[in-house]
């Protein structure tokens, strides 16, 4: 019997993410209650798993990614936000957009420490195979 496994994308992800942001972004926003600056929230989460998934869709074809994940996620983040300015059933808020940069900012500093961190670990390693490679 033959298993064939689907091949992880994610570019499909980020396609998927970016079209439910976007509808999420510019669809008429029903009342529902929710708890006062809970968008504030919402907005920061979606907006830090953005950067996350632009970071990691493109990291292998993009040099200097973790800038360019950045730069992506808060200009789509600011594109939103101007176009629901100019939407009758929404508004631009500024609340908003400093959410959604928070979220981003979190997200860079993460990738950043980690790719430190990843550098540091692989540096200690070629010394560590050097100094054994000397008795071997």
């Amino acid at each position: 019997m033959n298993h064939r496994t689907i091949p992880f994308s994610f570019e499909l992800i980020f396609i998927l993410w970016i079209g439910v942001i976007t509808a999420l972004s510019l669809l008429p926003v029903p009342e529902v209650g929710a708890p006062e600056k809970s968008d504030k929230i919402a907005h920061f989460i979606m907006y830090l798993i953005t950067c996350g998934i632009f970071y990691f869709t493109f990291r292998l074809r993009i040099k200097k990614i973790i800038l360019w994940a950045g730069v992506f996620s808060f200009a789509y983040g600011l594109s939103m936000e101007l176009v629901q300015a100019i939407l009758p059933y929404r508004e631009f808020s500024l609340g908003d957009l400093f959410a959604n940069t928070a979220g981003v900012v979190l997200m860079l500093l993460y990738l950043m420490a980690r790719d430190k961190v990843k550098r540091s670990l692989q540096r200690y390693l070629r010394i560590l195979v050097q100094y054994v490679g000397q008795f071997l």
